[in-house]
């Protein structure tokens, strides 16, 4: 296929060179932040726990969705606009902001809401370290000081996770609407992929969590640990190796020439070549 013969460089290109950065880091930051709960519990490394793990998480689905809309925008959201407003015959988007600076910005834009709401957390729930009595015997945890005490860490919690789960339910959405995007402009599979198997592990993990650690801390710990291990893992691995192997098993297993019902540019059938009439804006990476 045309995107398995394009050199590794080239496929990262393709890909985004700012969104496997911030993937890469934001991972390499969700592995820190497991750190944050060996030892005891006290005020710096409860602290910690808030800052590295939020702002990983957040940084995370924040690019992976940056991403699909950067696409989006740039191709179905052009076709229908085409369709059934200018009226116009010209396929492809273009735009004075290159590719990588336009996905940034969306970056930038999507980190600002949580990025408020951890500074909050810290100064109105303030994270420390206190004695619980779990099942009869006392625990030494992290639970929420500040000026509301326990109910406000709670509520803080579910705003920045509610936030994290409109990105990624819209992720999926986008990733329905580009399905029909030719694959040099977009690993779109492994971005459905990647958003499903969060989303998933998000819905499961989370109820288990706050269910144990009312019976066990210590089983609350292994289950949060080994998902946050799991979740930053397996995202870098479905957008990293393949890249790097050039083995891209899924598109092999369902080929995509960019027909159907959908809308977005497609590759003509035998040509080898991409459609001379898609703008060179699309030719670049979508970020």
């Amino acid at each position: 296929s045309l995107h398995d013969a394009l050199p590794i460089w080239h496929r990262i290109f393709l890909s985004g060179t700012i969104f496997l950065i911030i993937l890469a880091l934001s991972s390499l930051l969700g592995f820190i932040s497991t750190y944050a709960w060996y030892g005891k519990p006290q005020f710096v490394a409860c602290n910690f726990q808030l800052w590295l793990f939020g702002l990983a998480c957040t940084t995370l689905v924040c690019a992976l969705f940056a991403k699909n809309f950067r696409l989006w925008r740039s191709t179905a959201a052009t076709s229908f606009v085409r369709k059934y407003f200018t009226k116009s015959d010209r396929k492809g988007a273009s735009s004075p902001i290159p590719p990588e600076l336009e996905f940034l910005i969306y970056w930038v834009l999507l980190m600002l809401f949580p990025l408020l709401i951890i500074i909050l957390w810290t100064a109105i729930s303030t994270p420390t370290a206190d004695m619980k009595e779990i099942d009869g015997t006392d625990h030494y945890l992290c639970t929420t000081g500040g000026v509301t005490g326990e109910p406000g860490g709670t509520v803080f919690f579910f705003i920045l996770v509610g936030y994290c789960g409109v990105l990624l339910f819209g992720s999926l959405f986008l990733s329905f609407l580009v399905r029909h995007v030719p694959r040099p402009f977009m690993d779109k599979r492994l971005m459905s992929i990647s958003v499903f198997n969060l989303t998933f592990l998000s819905a499961v993990v989370i109820p288990v969590f706050f269910v144990l650690r009312y019976i066990s801390p210590f089983a609350a710990w292994l289950v949060r640990t080994l998902a946050v291990l799991y979740g930053f893992g397996s995202t870098l691995y479905i957008h990293m190796i393949p890249k790097l192997i050039g083995l891209f098993l899924i598109d092999k297993l369902q080929p995509n020439q960019g027909d159907g019902g959908g809308a977005g540019p497609a590759i003509r059938p035998g040509g080898g070549e991409l459609d001379p009439s898609m703008s060179a804006s699309n030719t670049q990476s979508v970020g």
